[in-house]
């Protein structure tokens, strides 16, 4: 804004200055400060920072590189792309896994403001008609929304590459398919230590029977033999 009143044709033609309306500087520095002084216009504006590094590791880096030192920058500096003011940090090897927990929860969340409208190609200003601004402005979202899906794209392949190779994550899941496998096998003994319960039960019941069955039996000779001394004593 003080650029607009200091470079402003009327006060530099006091000065002396020849303007020359049709080619000159301060309409590039009255464009600029339109743009950075609206707050839309300044976020597209900020969307394609051309120094910004869009690059993302990939798996040869994963794999040959310290992973805290290779990941934590690129989170770092794609966090501005943030709508929520705070993101969290990737944090280091002693961090809590509920925080890790929060942090992957955050990125596989990540609602981004950056948007590409700065680069629409087409200029609907300059179209003729209000079909032609229609058809202009229908190219132009469309292209937005393609790179919006790229964006999209690039933030999700970094946070499942990181998630993929975090140690923390790595050793989480060894640790879950430890307790896993682990309860499976005490189930596992549970199902087998009922069934030689219930064989034990049955073989004991078995026995019990026989016994019972073996006693009636011999009680039957018992009282058979009985009856046959009663009846020859009454013949003698």
């Amino acid at each position: 804004r003080k650029q607009v009143l200091m470079r402003h044709p009327d006060k530099r033609r006091q000065a002396g200055e020849v303007v020359d309306e049709n080619n000159d500087y301060f309409t590039c520095i009255q464009k600029a400060n339109d743009t950075l002084s609206d707050e839309t216009k300044r976020r597209s504006y900020d969307s394609v920072d051309n120094h910004f590094d869009d690059s993302i590791p990939d798996k040869n880096d994963a794999k040959s590189e310290e992973f805290y030192t290779l990941f934590a920058p690129v989170f770092q500096r794609n966090s501005r792309w943030s709508k929520k003011p705070f993101s969290p940090e990737l944090g280091d090897d002693s961090t809590e896994f509920t925080t890790v927990d929060k942090f992957y929860s955050f990125w596989y969340n990540f609602d981004s403001w950056r948007e590409f409208s700065y680069l629409d190609e087409e200029d609907k200003e300059k179209a003729e008609n209000r079909d032609e601004r229609r058809y202009l402005d229908k190219l132009n979202k469309a292209e937005r929304t393609r790179r919006k899906a790229e964006e999209s794209r690039r933030i999700r392949q970094l946070v499942e590459l990181a998630h993929e190779y975090d140690p923390r994550i790595r050793r989480w899941e060894e640790e879950n398919k430890r307790q896993k496998e682990q309860a499976r096998q005490e189930k596992q003994n549970r199902i087998q230590q009922r069934k030689l319960e219930e064989s034990a039960r049955l073989e004991e019941e078995r026995r019990k029977q026989q016994a019972a069955a073996e006693e009636a039996e011999a009680q039957k000779r018992r009282d058979a033999e009985e009856t046959r001394r009663q009846r020859e004593a009454q013949k003698g």
